[in-house]
């Protein structure tokens, strides 16, 4: 009787003491690494503290998702970048921005457009005077629009909005850029331009003003814009 006590007093100790209270596995679909905190899920070298290769399926998510990129599209646009305050460029000083952002790199993937909304609120263009706009990302210009007015009489108050298209060419670091100034004063003056910079880092798209001569009666002036990704 004595014995069979003691065996079974050995028995629970060796539960209390010895039964594993943690439990991970090293090998796929599921690997835990106890000594950096991660998990992978169809990975055995997970990189961050949750890593998966494959889809995931949930029913909720929290947090702001600012911070998630190639999402697939869906016909909706995101608004990435928003400006109300007007720009205006005189021509006392060589070439201008009108518009910048930087645009977080991945934003522009294999299949990702961005578009640039531009509102001209006011565009004046004396005679014999020329202004030049530049659309480029990374510092390379895609396109370029001039405004030559050679009419015999100033141009004052144009308005119209500029929109740029900016598409990922079929692949990454291949882009392909087209902008399109709808007012009747020029008539439709469009651009378009390729380039191949790398999208994968962060580059500014910009849009600059340069006017031919100092003058305060050459101006131009952004009222609104919008930057979206399609």
């Amino acid at each position: 009787m004595d014995l069979w006590m003691a065996a079974i007093a050995i028995a629970i100790l060796g539960m209390v003491f010895f039964y594993p209270r943690e439990t991970w596995a090293q090998s796929s679909p599921l690997t835990v690494q106890p000594s950096t905190g991660r998990v992978g899920v169809g990975t055995t070298s997970p990189g961050y503290t949750l890593d998966v290769s494959g889809t995931v399926n949930a029913t909720g998510f929290r947090g702001d998702g600012s911070q998630l990129t190639n999402l697939p599209g869906s016909g909706a646009t995101t608004a990435i970048n928003k400006v109300t305050a007007n720009t205006t460029v005189v021509s006392t000083s060589a070439e201008t921005a009108l518009y910048s952002f930087s645009v977080p790199g991945g934003t522009l993937g294999t299949n990702n457009v961005l578009r640039l909304t531009i509102q001209i609120t006011d565009f004046d263009v004396p005679n014999g005077s020329d202004c030049v706009l530049r659309f480029k990302f990374g510092g390379t210009t895609i396109g370029s629009m001039d405004f030559l007015n050679e009419s015999g009489s100033g141009i004052m108050n144009g308005k119209g909005p500029i929109t740029f298209v900016l598409a990922a060419d079929g692949a990454t670091n291949a882009q392909l850029g087209t902008a399109v100034f709808h007012a009747t004063t020029w008539g439709t003056n469009i651009a378009q331009g390729s380039a191949s910079v790398d999208s994968t880092v962060t580059q500014v798209l910009t849009v600059t003003a340069d006017w031919d001569a100092p003058g305060s009666t050459r101006t131009i002036t952004l009222g609104q814009a919008v930057l979206e990704k399609l």
